[in-house]
C-alpha cells in the first residue's frame, strides 16, 4: 500500500526503509530464516497513521534487531548508499591485487635476505669457538718449523720404514692450515656479500644510491664519508664514474640534462698497466704481496738490530715473515697469522645487519600483507560491500603497526644486541595473523595495559607498606 512521506515521521521512514533493506539483502544473502520480518514490514506499510509507539512497529522494531544480528552496520550503511549485492566492477581492484603480489614477492625475498643472515651469524658463532686467529697463527709456527726440520735433513723415519714422521706432520699441519684458511675466506667473503644484499634488498637501490651521491660530490656538497662511499663503488659502476670522479665545472652553455647526458654517458677509461694503475711492481711478478711488506720489514729489521740489540731475534722475525710470505704466494693461503678476519667484528656487523629485518621490516611487512589480504577476501565476496580505498590504507598501515609492536614484545632485548637466531617465522606468522585480524592485537594490547594497571597499583601498594 503506498504512503504519503510528507505526512510520516522521518525516524518512521527510515526504520521502514532499513527494513526493506535488511529483508532484501537477508533474502539474497540466505539469511532469512522465515518470514518474520516480511510480515512486520507489511503489517506497519498497511498503518494509516504511522507512528514509532504503534505495536506494529514494536513488533518492525524487534525482527529487524534480529535480522541485524546477522548483517554488519557496515553494510546496513552500503545499502543505504546504493550499493545492491554483485553489483560491483571489480576492474578498478586490480591495482590492489597486484600491489598485494608485489609486496609477497617482496615479503619472500626479504625473508630470504634474513634467512641467510641467522645462518651466517650460525656459522660465525660455531667458527670463534675454536678461536680461528690463534689457531691460524699456531698452524703457522708449526708449518714453519716442520719446514725447518725437513730442510735441516733431520728425519725420523718410523718403525714400519715409512714416511718420516716429520714429513707426516708437515703434511698434517699444511693441510689443517689449508681447511682453516679456505673456511676464514669462505665466511669473510660471505659476510662481505651479506652486507652488500642486505643494505641493497631491492634491485636499482645501489646504483640510484650511487647516482645520488655523485650528484652530491659533482656539486661539491657531498660529505667525506659519502666521497669514500663513491671511491669503493667505482669498480661496479664503470659506466658513472666518470661522472662521479669528474672535477671539471658544468659548462654554461649546455644544459643540465646535456650535462647529465655527457657525463653519465661516457664510460671510464681503463686503467693503465705499470705504475699509473697504483699497483707497486715487484720483481717478483707472481708474488705482489712481497713487495708492499718488504719496506716496513726492513724498518721494523734495523730498529730490532740497532735499537733493540737483538739480532738473532731480527733473524727470526725475517725468518717468520718470508714463511708467511711464500704460503700467501705459492701456497694459495690467503690470509696471515696478522691479518686473519676477526670473528667478534663480522658477528657484530651480521648482526647489526639482520636487527632491522628482525625488528621492524619484515614484521611491519607481513602484518600489512595480512590487512591486505583481509581486504581481498572481502572484495571476493559479492556479499560484502567492497571497502573504500582510504580504508584499506588505514588497515594496511594499523597491520603494519601490529606487526613492529608484536616483534618489540616478543624480543624487547633485541636492541641491545642479544641473540637474534630464535626469531623465525614464528614470529612472522603472528604478525601476518595481528595483519588479517587487528582484533587480536587490540586484544592483546588492551590485556597488556591492565596488566601494566595492576603492576603499577600493586607497586603503588607496596611503596606505601614499606613507608
Amino acid at each position: 500500500m503506498g504512503e504519503n512521506p510528507e505526512s510520516t515521521d522521518p525516524i518512521v521512514q527510515q526504520l521502514l526503509n532499513d527494513a526493506r533493506l535488511i529483508s532484501t539483502y537477508s533474502d539474497q544473502a540466505g539469511l532469512s530464516k522465515d518470514q518474520s520480518l516480511h510480515a512486520a514490514i507489511a503489517a506497519a506499510e498497511q498503518l494509516q497513521d504511522k507512528k514509532l509507539w504503534s505495536p506494529e512497529f514494536g513488533v518492525l522494531r524487534t525482527q529487524l534487531n534480529n535480522a541485524m544480528s546477522l548483517v554488519p552496520f557496515s553494510t546496513l550503511v552500503a545499502l543505504r548508499n546504493g550499493w545492491r549485492p554483485g553489483a560491483e566492477n571489480q576492474r578498478p581492484w586490480f591495482s590492489l591485487l597486484a600491489l598485494s603480489v608485489i609486496m609477497m614477492i617482496v615479503a619472500g625475498h626479504l625473508s630470504q635476505v634474513y634467512n641467510e643472515g641467522v645462518n651466517l651469524l650460525a656459522e660465525i658463532k660455531v667458527l670463534s669457538v675454536s678461536h680461528p686467529d690463534r689457531r691460524f697463527g699456531q698452524l703457522s709456527r708449526q708449518l714453519l718449523s716442520a719446514r725447518k726440520e725437513i730442510a735441516n735433513g733431520t728425519n725420523v723415519a718410523d718403525a714400519s720404514g715409512g714416511k718420516p714422521l716429520d714429513l707426516q706432520a708437515y703434511f698434517q699441519i699444511y693441510d689443517d692450515l689449508h681447511e682453516l684458511d679456505a673456511e676464514l675466506f669462505r665466511i669473510s667473503n660471505s659476510a662481505k656479500a651479506y652486507s652488500d644484499s642486505a643494505t641493497f634488498p631491492i634491485f636499482g637501490m645501489k646504483k640510484s644510491l650511487y647516482l645520488y651521491y655523485s650528484l652530491l660530490k659533482r656539486f661539491n656538497i657531498a660529505d667525506s664519508d659519502t666521497i669514500k662511499w663513491l671511491q669503493t663503488q667505482d669498480s661496479a659502476f664503470p659506466t658513472y664514474s666518470n661522472y662521479a670522479s669528474s672535477s671539471a665545472a658544468l659548462s654554461s652553455s649546455d644544459s643540465f640534462f646535456e650535462s647529465f647526458k655527457k657525463y653519465f654517458g661516457g664510460v671510464a677509461p681503463a686503467a693503465q698497466g705499470g705504475g699509473a694503475s697504483g699497483v707497486q711492481n715487484s720483481d717478483d711478478s707472481s708474488c705482489p704481496q712481497r713487495a708492499g711488506f718488504e719496506q716496513a720489514l726492513d724498518s721494523q729489521l734495523k730498529f730490532i738490530d740497532g735499537s733493540m740489540k737483538y739480532p738473532p731475534f731480527a733473524s727470526v722475525v725475517k725468518e717468520y715473515f718470508y714463511a708467511n710470505i711464500y704460503n700467501n704466494c705459492y701456497e694459495y693461503i690467503n690470509f696471515g697469522p696478522y691479518n686473519t678476519p676477526s670473528m667478534d667484528y663480522l658477528q657484530a656487523s651480521v648482526n647489526d645487519l639482520v636487527t632491522p629485518y628482525a625488528m621492524w621490516i619484515l614484521p611491519g611487512l607481513y602484518g600489512a600483507i595480512g590487512a591486505l589480504i583481509f581486504h581481498l577476501r572481502m572484495i571476493l565476496d559479492p556479499l560484502i560491500p567492497n571497502p573504500s580505498r582510504s580504508r584499506i590504507a588505514h588497515r594496511v598501515v594499523l597491520g603494519a603497526l601490529s606487526g613492529m609492536v608484536l616483534a618489540w614484545f616478543w624480543v624487547p632485548e633485541t636492541r641491545f644486541g642479544a641473540e637474534l637466531t630464535g626469531i623465525g617465522f614464528s614470529l612472522f606468522a603472528l604478525c601476518f595473523i595481528f595483519g588479517f585480524s587487528l582484533d587480536i592485537f587490540f586484544a592483546m594490547l588492551d590485556k597488556f595495559v591492565k596488566i601494566s594497571v595492576a603492576a603499577v597499583g600493586q607497586l603503588g601498594a607496596d611503596q606505601v607498606k614499606t613507608n
